[in-house]
């Protein structure tokens, strides 16, 4: 079961947008409790577009990144269709450089970061910059 502390999840129908926050540093299993969360929040809400923040969170493992890239989004993007998720993460400076230096992570990255999928994800280290994408 997820602690309730450690994710704060709203939605916000005005914008047709689900935040979700971590406010601890998540385990695997915890991180995978998270994202099914947001995923039945998103079925119930009709909802693609998602701003994550993860700024309270440390850099991922090789495990976590696998994990989201290879096999939550594609499951995600199948659940929701038609709808065509969009993820804004928003991230520390730190994180991104840890994202784009660490090459245990680069693979899943480039994945996950490909226009050609079926989802869209952008990382971003100001939030007003995450929302305006995500309402494209």
């Amino acid at each position: 079961m997820l602690d309730p502390t450690a994710i704060e999840v709203a939605h916000r129908p005005d914008l047709g947008l689900l935040t979700m926050r971590w406010l601890t540093d998540p385990t695997l299993a915890e991180l995978q409790q998270a994202y099914s969360v947001l995923l039945e929040q998103a079925q119930a809400q009709h909802s693609g577009r998602w701003l994550l923040d993860v700024r309270r969170r440390g850099n991922p493992s090789s495990e976590q990144s696998a994990w989201f890239t290879q096999e939550w989004l594609p499951r995600a993007c199948a659940l929701l269709a038609p709808l065509r998720p969009r993820l804004a993460y928003l991230i520390s400076p730190q994180r991104m450089e840890f994202l784009h230096s660490d090459l245990t992570i680069q693979a899943n990255l480039r994945q996950a970061l490909d226009p050609s999928q079926l989802w869209s994800v952008r990382l971003f280290t100001d939030e007003g910059e995450a929302v305006n994408w995500l309402m494209q």
